[in-house]
């Protein structure tokens, strides 16, 4: 099957450096593609082409936003639609879902939390979840810049961690300097996570 799709914006940031862009998301569906001018064909198997398309759809929805996208968020989204096919909408952030825990009766608030100013508020997180907390299932934080991960604090701070860390992929290692609990009863569910 083949399919052309128009590119929005500059063609240079969709590449990326070296074709490595293009290289990824090719590699990873099994489509070839081919660039005249601002368009781009797909080929391959109906099925591959057609989740390649969407994620061009989505990258070109982003441009079209006004968001300006340099070569690793560019990265980012293609790794991350094309592995999970499940990722329809990109979302670079996630909360803490041990912040809101579907099963408390009441929602915790800032000032039960203790500090603050170390329980990680948003993470870098898959596609496809709008929560994240440290595990080995698929919403576990992402560390998606050169293995470090972008963590935003109760408090407003913001700091980077290696993945490794902060227990990207693996579980809460419980560090002192980053907590992915809040001291409140919200923590009594991270058994379920």
């Amino acid at each position: 099957m083949r399919r052309t799709v128009q590119i929005a914006g500059q063609v240079e940031t969709l590449f990326g450096t070296l074709d490595e862009n293009m290289k990824l998301l090719e590699s990873s569906l099994r489509v070839t593609t081919h660039l005249q001018d601002d368009h781009l064909t797909i080929e391959g198997q109906p099925a591959d082409v057609a989740r390649a398309a969407g994620i061009l759809d989505q990258y070109n929805g982003l441009v079209r936003e006004g968001r300006r996208l340099d070569n690793g968020a560019v990265k980012a989204l293609l790794r991350v639609a094309a592995e999970d096919p499940g990722a329809t909408y990109f979302l670079p952030y996630g909360m803490n879902m041990n912040l809101s825990p579907w099963n408390l009766p009441l929602a915790i608030k800032y000032n039960q939390v203790i500090q603050p100013e170390y329980v990680v508020a948003m993470a870098d997180a898959p596609g496809p979840y709008a929560s994240t907390f440290p595990s080995t299932r698929p919403y576990s934080p992402v560390a998606r810049h050169a293995s470090r991960i972008n963590l935003l604090f109760l408090a407003g701070g913001v700091q980077s961690f290696a993945g490794s860390y902060v227990g990207c992929g693996k579980g809460d290692p419980r560090r002192a300097d980053v907590h992915w609990l809040t001291g409140t009863a919200s923590d009594s569910a991270v058994d379920n996570y």
